[in-house]
């Protein structure tokens, strides 16, 4: 089987997940003292959607799960993390997992999230220097060809 093979396989699985755990939440969402678990199941498998809108839902079902119920605080951060940096809120993402990492230090999940956002970090703010100097270099020739066009 190719890549693309793969990665579609990957897609319906990871649908399936999604539309097994969305019919859980809103049976569970119904009753009077619903199980959060079944919350959490469903918000930690939007984190892991292609889609944009799937992600934020999942993010704002983590915070208030975590608000509302304290329910697993640390394992609410850490998705909440995680579909931040997916959705490239990469300040929020670090935020997330500064504040796990507060709670406990040594969860290497959590460590090596804080590194890929890190390194994400350092990579914005170098191409972000790398544009302000490249904007600066061809404005600069701008300036010296309309110098040179007028004087010569």
């Amino acid at each position: 089987m190719g890549e693309s093979g793969v990665e579609s396989e990957s897609s319906l699985r990871l649908l399936a997940t999604i539309e097994h755990f969305e019919s859980l939440f809103h049976v569970e969402k119904l009753k009077e003292n619903p199980n959060k678990e079944v919350f959490f199941n469903y918000a930690w498998s939007l984190i892991g959607s292609q889609e944009t809108s799937q992600i934020e839902n999942g993010i704002r079902l983590l915070h208030n799960l975590r608000k509302e119920s304290q329910f697993s605080e640390t394992d609410c951060l850490y998705y909440e993390a995680l579909g931040e940096f997916r959705l490239k809120q990469t300040q929020k993402a670090r935020s997330h997992v500064v504040q796990l990492l507060q709670m406990t230090p040594n969860c290497r999940q959590a460590n090596c999230l804080l590194d890929l956002i890190d390194d994400r970090l350092a990579w914005e703010e170098f191409s972000g220097i790398v544009s302000v100097s490249l904007v600066s270099v061809v404005l600069s020739a701008a300036i010296v060809v309309l110098w040179f066009r007028r004087h010569f």
